[in-house]
């Protein structure tokens, strides 16, 4: 059989819409805000996320390396945390995420 037609793929971001949609919809910290941690080890980047979100209404945290990352992530309540895939010089995104269990 093929691949995914080009109508799951357009199911797959309709579902993924309505979930992002019904995460900004709900209660949340910070205001009723959405709360978001962004770890990154490119300030750059990372500060370009959090100018982006806060645009959306978004409340949102910074770490700028794996530590920071994980300390902010067992201390508050997050609705949302983007990782960089490695958050370098002292974590990987999957060592961020399974020390604070998300």
């Amino acid at each position: 059989m093929g691949g995914p037609s080009s109508r799951d793929s357009a199911d797959s971001q309709s579902v993924l819409s309505r979930k992002v949609q019904d995460l900004a919809d709900g209660p949340a910290e910070g205001g009723g805000r959405v709360r978001v941690l962004v770890i990154d080890d490119d300030r750059e980047l990372a500060e370009a996320i959090g100018v982006g979100l806060r645009r959306e209404q978004m409340a949102v945290d910074l770490a700028f390396d794996g530590d920071a990352g994980l300390e902010r992530a067992l201390v508050y309540s997050y609705d949302v945390i983007v990782l960089d895939r490695t958050c370098a010089p002292t974590w990987s995104g999957r060592d961020a995420a399974a020390g604070c269990s998300c």
